[in-house]
């Protein structure tokens, strides 16, 4: 998971980094307000699993 900071304003889109927080430490988890809006970019498989698909999610202003 990776965040890239020139694409987003904390003032407008506020989120929290919360994995050390979280019942699964080894997932990294985010949270974003509920009025987060994303566009969808590119959708793949994981070749390393099957069951696994990568989202590429771009927050819209």
């Amino acid at each position: 998971m990776a965040i890239d900071p020139s694409k987003i304003s904390t003032s407008i889109t506020p989120f929290a980094m919360i994995d050390e927080h979280s019942a699964l430490p080894q997932e990294q988890e985010i949270l974003f307000t509920m009025h987060t809006v994303f566009r969808v970019g590119e959708i793949k498989q994981t070749p390393e699993n099957s069951r696994r698909w990568e989202v590429h999610l771009t927050i819209t202003d």
